[in-house]
């Protein structure tokens, strides 16, 4: 028992939904991680929101990530916001799922039920926060690249949409967020501005994946240097900061997407 009470709703909604499984489960994620009043707020979360991003964890891909979020959004069930920290996905209607808790004049989760022991709470508390850090974790590497898929989408960025060139993006953003330097949004779009620069001087989108890999293999924190790009400009080939994180990210970006 988590100490809380969603109810599925028998209504014309929920039966349109679930001939839609992808939105349907992602929906039912949002509602598992909907903030209640009372609960810990340490990520500043208001009622009804709920950090999303980590598709993997339930089954989807990011194309189906996004077809999932527009059918909940055009349906007017959930609203979306982009941050720096990952998707902010608020509960707009509750038409399929209510979550208690949320609204003024609902009990929250712990005053709903007298079942759970109060020697228990502890225990529980402690591993809600581990999966609720462990959830923040997966959502900060992710929170970059939907930035970047976002981009896309947009006419002057519209050459860069290829398959190689989101999975050459995706590792590298894996990386950052591996040595604790997240790339963020303005950053992001900087890069798309470097990957056109080099596409106009003729190159390709392996070049793009190489600079990146290079970067990672010397633990660099940026990737495009116009006037050395084969070494970090005022470096001698020594990694910036800690050579050992640096050194680990980079051979798990390996092992991870290069299967070395």
């Amino acid at each position: 028992m988590s100490g809380f009470y969603i109810q599925q709703m028998a209504s014309p909604e929920t039966l349109e939904l679930m001939r839609r499984p992808d939105a349907f489960v992602m929906l039912a994620q949002i509602a598992l991680r909907a903030r209640r009043r009372g609960s810990l707020a340490l990520d500043e979360l208001q009622p009804g929101e709920a950090l999303i991003g980590d598709f993997r964890s339930i089954g989807l891909t990011a194309r189906r990530y996004r077809t999932a979020k527009a059918t909940l959004e055009r349906g007017g069930l959930v609203t979306f916001k982009a941050t720096n920290r990952g998707t902010i996905a608020t509960l707009a209607s509750d038409t399929v799922f209510r979550v208690l808790g949320i609204n003024a004049d609902e009990p929250a989760g712990a005053e709903a039920t007298s079942e759970r022991p109060a020697s228990d709470q502890p225990a529980t508390t402690n591993l809600k926060k581990k999966r609720e850090k462990k959830e923040r974790k997966q959502e900060g590497a992710a929170a970059p690249v939907e930035v970047f898929a976002a981009l896309l989408a947009e006419e002057r960025f519209r050459r860069l949409d290829a398959p190689e060139m989101r999975a050459a993006y995706a590792a590298w953003c894996q990386y950052r967020h591996e040595i604790k330097k997240p790339v963020t949004s303005r950053a992001v779009e900087m890069d798309c501005q470097h990957m056109l620069a080099i596409l106009d001087a003729g190159g390709a989108a392996v070049e793009i994946k190489n600079r990146m890999d290079r970067a990672v293999g010397a633990g660099w924190r940026g990737w495009y240097f116009p006037d050395q790009p084969g070494q970090r400009p005022g470096q001698s080939g020594a990694a910036p900061g800690s050579a050992r994180t640096a050194d680990d990210a980079a051979e798990r970006y390996r092992k991870t997407f290069t299967g070395a």
